[in-house]
């Protein structure tokens, strides 16, 4: 039996309404599709984790930091891959 491939998920930064709740415009990342290739949430991910790496230190930061940290964790998650941040982990034991 193979294993289901994900190839498209819902919006990750509009949660999937294709629009933004405040000012009611289209979600920059799904461009009003709702959903996207799992391509494209891969490098959103990968975006969330180099913003997440990038916040400076500070009490202000660290929920910022575990919230695109938390987001690029589900994304791969989601698409039951190991996310490249952790891959020495599996090559070395």
């Amino acid at each position: 039996m193979s294993a289901v491939k994900i190839t498209r998920i819902r919006c990750p930064h509009c949660a999937g309404q294709g629009y933004l709740a405040g000012d009611r415009r289209r979600c920059p990342v799904c461009c009003g599709n709702e959903r996207i290739s799992a391509d494209d949430a891969r490098a959103y991910a990968m975006a969330q984790r180099r913003m997440s790496d990038a916040n400076g230190a500070g009490e202000l930061s660290w929920p910022q930091k575990r919230k695109c940290a938390a987001i690029a964790e589900g994304i791969y998650e989601l698409l039951q891959e190991l996310p490249p941040w952790r891959a020495h982990r599996r090559a070395t034991g």
